[in-house]
Formats: structure tokens, C-alpha cells, sequence
């Protein structure tokens, strides 16, 4: 019994300590993850997912990734015909990193150019696309959670670049996510692309409450009515007494959802063509989201 109990114990407190410093993300004061659940409920178009980037160049891809295999295969063959010959353990080492890295390089570059992105506000999260060799999409997305996306985008002539926070020796933190960027200097017009396609997923708030409604009925499916000993009957019911609260903690639950809604923003309305933003005030909705990705999801931190 002891060491199941240790072994539990231990995966709660890593637990513990990834959600604190992820939510801490860098400060030393305490912080409280919050969620909405009226938003969570509602029926509205601030839940669904979001299309924010579908766009990819092949033709660049492909080059990126001949000459990445071609590197790779000419450091594996130095390597080859440096065992053949009988060089030094130092120089066949050498080449052998060399090979490593020049395939380890490629796979992460290719992994991290953004052939999809999608904003899920109900998960609170990002749903990333990368790519593999010669531009093909990758079937599994990457999951990354708004509390980890580093705040503001760097903004480059082609690209629109952000990264994670995490730990310093995390190496996923090292290497910032790449989207093409569209040019629109002296009224160029957008150049189709490849893109992945999307389909969000529907969101059945109807049924969803049709099944709390379901789960939370009385068995039977008639309602129970506790009129108390010898108090009316079937027709003379006694209109249910409500307990009262405090007016000053009734006000204080109404205004937590204000609140809430106030903070809350939305790429609802975002407009794209051939999966880049259509101009460069949609552009800037984009780089709005960058800059405070928590206020466009259910949960935030609060202090």
C-alpha cells in the first residue's frame, strides 16, 4: 500500500508544479486559473473554432527539404567513407554529429512552418499543422494550450513567427513557429497556395443541454414536488419559498460573468483568402491575438 500511495502522491505533486509554472509563466506572485462556464454553455459563435492561418508554399518547401536531405545524405556518405578509410575516432565523431544535426535541423524546421493554424476558445487552445518532407502536411496536430503561448509575435517581411514559454532546457521553447506572412506592398494581391482544408467541429449546445437536463431529471420523468406534511395538494401548491442571499455576495456573483465577458475577445469575424488574412487590417486581428492570447479563450489567470 505504501508505495502505490508514494507513486500517486508523486504524479499529484508533478502535476502540482507543472500547472504552477505554467501559470506563474515567469512571475513569482500566485495566480488563480479561472474558467467561464456560461461561456463554456453558450450557443453562440465565440465558442467554435476558428480558422486563423491555412497557407503554405510547396515550392519553397520542397527546395527546403532537398537541400536538407541532400546535406544529410552527403554528411552520412563523408561518415561512411570516413570509417572505410580508418580516420581518427575524433573526425568520425565529428561527422557523425554533424549528420545528427543536419537531420535533426530539417525535422524540426519543417515541423514548426504552420501549415494550419486553428484557435479553439471552448479548449483553450491551438491547434498547429506542421508540415514533413517536400511540404506534405502532418497528419497529428500539436496540441498547445493559450497559457503557453508567448506573448507578442515578431513580424518579419514573409514570416509572422511566435514561440512558447517553458523551461529554459525545454528545446520545444527554442525554436519559434513560422507562418507565411501575405505581402501587400504597392497593392499585390494574394497568391494561392497548398492548404490543408478545414471543417470546425459543431457545436451542440441544444443537446448539450438536453443531456444535463436528462441527467439532472428525476427518474420516471415526472418531477418531484416535496409540498411538506399535510401543506395543499394538487391544486392549491404553495408557491416554493427562496432562500435569500446577501445582496452584497448576489452582486458579486452577477458581476463575475461581466467581467468575464468584458475580458473575453473573439476571431469569430476574422477574414481570410487562400488562407492568409485578406488585408492588413484583418492581418492585425492576428496580431492582436498574439499579443494577449489568454483573452481569447475560457480560461484566464487572474492574480
Amino acid at each position: 500500500w505504501l508505495p502505490a500511495h508514494r507513486r500517486v502522491a508523486g504524479a499529484r505533486r508533478s502535476l502540482a508544479e507543472q500547472l504552477v509554472a505554467t501559470a506563474q509563466a515567469g512571475s513569482s506572485r500566485v495566480r488563480v486559473v479561472s474558467a467561464d462556464r456560461g461561456f463554456l454553455l453558450a450557443a453562440g459563435s465565440d465558442g467554435r473554432q476558428v480558422l486563423v492561418h491555412d497557407h503554405r508554399d510547396t515550392k519553397f518547401l520542397k527546395q527546403v527539404s532537398a537541400a536538407g536531405v541532400a546535406g544529410t545524405l552527403m554528411s552520412s556518405s563523408a561518415l561512411a567513407y570516413g570509417l572505410a578509410i580508418g580516420l581518427s575516432p575524433l573526425t568520425c565523431g565529428g561527422l557523425l554529429l554533424q549528420t545528427l544535426s543536419a537531420a535533426v535541423v530539417l525535422a524540426m524546421y519543417l515541423r514548426t512552418y504552420v501549415a494550419r493554424l486553428v484557435l479553439d476558445p471552448r479548449r483553450s487552445r491551438l491547434l498547429v499543422t506542421g508540415c514533413g518532407l517536400f511540404g506534405e502536411p502532418l497528419a497529428a496536430e500539436q496540441e498547445i494550450p493559450l497559457m503557453s503561448v508567448r506573448q507578442g509575435a515578431s513580424l518579419s517581411d514573409h514570416w509572422i513567427k511566435f514561440g512558447t514559454r517553458g523551461f529554459s532546457l525545454d528545446p520545444s521553447t527554442w525554436i519559434w513557429y513560422r507562418m507565411p506572412r501575405a505581402s501587400f506592398a504597392n497593392g499585390a494581391s494574394l497568391r494561392p497556395g497548398a492548404q490543408v482544408g478545414f471543417t470546425p467541429e459543431p457545436i451542440a449546445a441544444a443537446q448539450a443541454e438536453k443531456a444535463m437536463a436528462k441527467a439532472t431529471a428525476p427518474p420516471g420523468g415526472r418531477p418531484r414536488r416535496f409540498l411538506g406534511a399535510g401543506l395543499g395538494g394538487d391544486g392549491d401548491a404553495a408557491p416554493p419559498l427562496a432562500a435569500r442571499r446577501p445582496a452584497a455576495r448576489a452582486e458579486a456573483v452577477a458581476e463575475a460573468p461581466r467581467e468575464a465577458q468584458t475580458q473575453r475577445r473573439s476571431l469569430a469575424d476574422l477574414r481570410l483568402q487562400h488562407g492568409l488574412p485578406l488585408d492588413p487590417r484583418e492581418e492585425q486581428k492576428v496580431l492582436e491575438f498574439f499579443d494577449d492570447p489568454l483573452s481569447y479563450g475560457v480560461l484566464h489567470v487572474r492574480q
